[in-house]
């Protein structure tokens, strides 16, 4: 793994974490009837660091790669937070389906 591929995962990484905080400040904004306007405009602000983070991973990564990377990332991120901070609960079906999209990230970038 060279280090443009280091570099990639790491913005993904960071990019699906900093989104995933944006998911979580809106999360609690929206069913948290004593949650002000600040904790949706900050949710609104975090999302829109992830979004230039993401664009930054646009412009050395073809579109269908970033994205993926990026998604998986947040995703598994958004699934962290969900059972650990607001205590959700995953069904044996959904894990399946996270296991499956990390999978596809690790045959998509053992084929390259």
């Amino acid at each position: 793994m060279g280090p443009k591929n280091i570099t990639a995962y790491s913005i993904a990484l960071f990019a699906g974490f900093v989104g995933a905080f944006g998911d979580a400040l809106l999360n609690d904004w929206a069913k948290r009837p004593s949650a002000s306007i600040a904790t949706c405009l900050a949710g609104y602000a975090v999302w829109n660091v992830a979004l230039l983070l993401f664009t930054w991973l646009l412009t050395s990564n073809a579109l269908a790669r970033a994205v993926v990377l990026f998604l998986v990332a947040n995703s598994v991120a958004i699934a962290c937070i969900s059972i650990f901070y607001f205590r959700e609960h995953f069904t044996l079906q959904q894990s399946i389906g996270m296991a499956i999209a990390v999978i596809g990230i690790v045959v998509m970038e053992t084929a390259r």
